[in-house]
């Protein structure tokens, strides 16, 4: 007698939005393994757990972590709205998501899940007409969009793509753009001291850059990673932010000649707080100066040149973001 296999597994292979894409089931006794690739490798893996069953058995309540790869909120989202049904269909059991995609849009989060629902699986030899382990939930395979905290219940708009999110962030974007604008005005307008004001103008410019860097992202979430290139700019101002403050800290202090008559010869404080912890018998010098100077500022190099990596790794497809294999 032909004994029951121990576990059933089914893949499918197809193309969502132009991306080739691998999906593999696997049906355990306590779990279902999911694998949904685009990238060749398992990727980010997410465990779904239902954590306990209300009057509804259809609406469980699920549990998301993190088990290997980058936390961050859109992993949750997706894993719920790719494979909720897989755990109600089969009688509530854990499922396990490796997730890999390249493809972050709407679009795709649709076609994944219409793939998925295609891998109806049976836990062994059964009878012509016996009902599947899990099959796909009626009505529309649109995915219906989650909130991004764990546990949360039931499947329901995620708020960051609604338009009450971008109104709310918007007016606090153009807030901040006005109160700035104001003060770089007022700056500009009594421009008595060039030499520190000119640092703290460019200081200020990093608000509007970074709240409108921010809330164009919001606004193109999920959009092929089109802000990677919004972002790209926001680092290499950031760079240009840190070399201004630290030449704005500089110029109040007097400049190098006033600080160096002031502490030279005197010994370095070690802090584990302050983390000078490693620089015991260590004196001030202008050697010192300098390469704390000099630590600083490779940031400003550093930043501006991952930043164009960035841009090139992006155009020809090959970057990832949040992946680092």
């Amino acid at each position: 007698m032909e004994g029951k296999p121990l576990l059933t597994s089914k893949q499918k292979t197809a193309v969502v939005c132009g991306v080739p894409t691998q999906v593999v089931c696997t049906a355990f006794s306590s779990h279902i393994l999911v694998v949904v690739t685009q990238l060749g490798k398992m990727g980010t893996l997410v465990s779904l757990e239902p954590s306990s069953v209300t009057g509804d058995i259809g609406k469980p309540v699920l549990t998301t972590k993190v088990l290997l790869g980058k936390d961050e909120p859109l992993v949750h989202v997706f894993a719920k709205n790719l494979v909720a049904f897989v755990s109600q269909e089969a009688g509530n059991r854990a499922v396990l998501l490796a997730l890999a995609m390249k493809d972050k849009s709407m679009e795709a989060v649709k076609g994944l899940k219409e793939v998925i629902q295609t891998c109806q699986m049976t836990d062994g030899p059964r009878l012509p007409g016996t009902p599947l382990a899990w099959t796909p939930p009626a009505g529309p395979a649109g995915p219906q969009m989650e909130h991004a905290g764990n546990g949360s219940q039931g499947p329901g708009p995620l708020f960051l793509t609604s338009p009450l999110a971008r109104g709310v962030s918007g007016v606090f974007v153009w807030a901040a753009l006005l109160l700035t604008g104001h003060q770089i005005y007022l700056h500009l307008r009594a421009y008595t001291v060039p030499q520190e004001q000119r640092y703290i103008i460019r200081l200020l410019f990093i608000v509007p850059v970074y709240a409108f860097d921010s809330w164009l992202s919001l606004l193109l979430l999920g959009a092929h990673q089109r802000y990677v290139y919004l972002d790209s700019v926001r680092d290499c101002y950031e760079a240009f932010v840190i070399y201004s403050f630290l030449s704005l800290c500089f110029q109040y202090l007097g400049g190098e000649s006033a600080i160096m008559a002031e502490i030279r010869g005197k010994p370095v404080r070690t802090s584990c707080f302050h983390g000078t912890c490693c620089l015991r018998g260590m004196t001030y010098s202008i050697g010192f100066l300098r390469f704390c100077k000099q630590a600083t500022l490779q940031f400003c190099v550093v930043k501006p040149v991952m930043a164009l990596v960035t841009i090139v790794l992006q155009a020809f497809g090959k970057y990832h973001d949040g992946d680092f294999k």
